[in-house]
């Protein structure tokens, strides 16, 4: 991924239909429409309501902070800050194996058959404590 991945437009978390929708475009331009899942609606709405971004469609909807870690820089993240973000919650989440950006892009597939899914999550339960995490 370059890093012009994570410059996703506030703009482009959207609703349609009741839904919350996140488009970003992969490289080479591909575009992409997933739904939001109603865990990161409750928390991209409250980060929205909170750094007051919402009023701001051109902003970049995880931007950078500042220096001073509290100040919202209306740039977005690099790759780098994106990998110690994954890193972190990996760690805070027990996973001791290591983990980079693309780790955890199956249960984002959108087309995924629920079955499939399904047995992948029962399969990483069954061998979580072999991997260590």
């Amino acid at each position: 991924m370059s890093s012009s991945d994570y410059q996703i437009a506030v703009l482009n978390y959207y609703e349609r239909g009741g839904t919350r929708w996140l488009r970003f475009e992969e490289k080479r331009g591909k575009e992409h429409e997933v739904p939001v899942h109603s865990k990161a609606k409750e928390a991209v709405d409250l980060w929205l309501e909170r750094s007051d971004l919402a009023s701001k469609p051109s902003a970049p909807l995880f931007p950078s902070f500042g220096k001073d870690r509290e100040t919202i820089e209306l740039r977005g993240l690099d790759r780098r800050s994106v990998l110690k973000l994954v890193e972190k919650r990996a760690k805070a989440s027990g996973i001791l194996k290591r983990v980079c950006c693309h780790s955890f892009d199956w249960y984002a597939l959108p087309n995924t058959d629920p079955d499939l899914l399904q047995s992948r999550l029962a399969l990483q339960a069954e061998t979580a404590g072999e991997n260590g995490f």
